[in-house]
């Protein structure tokens, strides 16, 4: 059984809304304690997750309350499909800017898919893979510095725009993004926080190639509660994981350290370490989010 709480951390929604589908709609059905405390079951908790990622994708709440769960799965597969489709087309136009150096198109299509359609399918199917594209053909020769430089920089002012009108955040977790010293990449930890920013959560980002010092005193600042870094170049001290061990400890208990590296990162085969967590792509990343949420 699950506390209201836990249940609007599983579900993105808040408090108030899941009273007012029990009021007008009866659902969620809870158990009630002796001293008046709402539980739900499980099978309440994914119905309503269900229906939750439904209407964030356009549907209207009196159209799914009272499907069944098989309705709802069959429905929820469909919207994927067609969120996939959304994402591959948005994927095909940004590129085609791209060979065009079409910039002015390459920004609205941006814009499009960050605001258009659910954050992480915008990060982890359209923007991250279109930049993993940009990098290459900047390495096969394709496209220039500075014609990659003004794509970067087209992609993080519109990540940036359209994070800044996300949802106003609630004042707690709060999440600082940077990378450690030398790790000068910041697209990883920008699309981070833009997935931070659409999941509510408090955030700060400090920008790229922060020394563990300067890392420290942040937290302290701000009351920072989760710490997140990316890697992505192989200096050896950033594929130190106890480098990455003492930073943690540095920053103390009530810091928690999350760490975005590629899946060779020696990082990920870490234990014990209760403060660290450690990510290999935005999906997982994005779960975590929606627990703190």
């Amino acid at each position: 059984m699950y506390s209201i709480t836990t249940l609007c951390r599983m579900t993105g929604l808040n408090a108030s809304t899941l009273r007012s589908w029990e009021r007008r709609y009866g659902v969620p059905v809870a158990t009630r304690t002796e001293n008046g405390r709402r539980l739900y079951p499980k099978a309440e908790v994914d119905r309503l997750s269900l229906i939750a990622g439904l209407v964030k994708n356009g549907h209207m709440i009196g159209d799914v309350i009272e499907k069944t769960t098989d309705d709802l799965e069959q429905m929820a597969g469909e919207s994927r499909v067609r969120a996939q489709q959304a994402s591959g087309a948005y994927l095909d136009r940004l590129n085609t800017a791209v060979s065009a150096r079409d910039y002015h198109t390459l920004r609205r299509e941006l814009v499009g898919a960050l605001t258009l359609l659910p954050a992480i399918e915008a990060i982890d199917d359209v923007v991250a893979p279109f930049l993993r594209g940009v990098g290459a053909a900047w390495l096969a020769g394709a496209l220039t510095i500075h014609e990659e430089h003004i794509i970067t920089a087209i992609t993080k002012q519109v990540l940036f725009v359209a994070g800044a009108n996300a949802a106003w955040p609630r004042p707690r977790p709060t999440l600082a993004f940077t990378t450690p010293a030398q790790e000068t990449h910041e697209v990883g930890i920008l699309l981070g926080w833009f997935l931070a920013v659409n999941a509510g959560l408090n955030t700060v980002y400090l920008g790229p190639a922060l020394p563990d010092d300067e890392i420290i005193g942040v937290a302290a600042a701000m009351e920072i509660e989760i710490i997140t870094i990316s890697l992505v170049n192989c200096f050896p001290e950033n594929r130190n994981v106890a480098k990455l061990v003492s930073l943690a400890n540095r920053l103390g208990r009530g810091v928690q350290l999350w760490v975005g590296a590629p899946e060779n990162h020696p990082i990920h085969q870490l234990s014990g370490e209760p403060n660290i967590q450690s990510f290999t792509n935005f999906r997982s990343f994005a779960s975590a989010l929606a627990v703190l949420g």
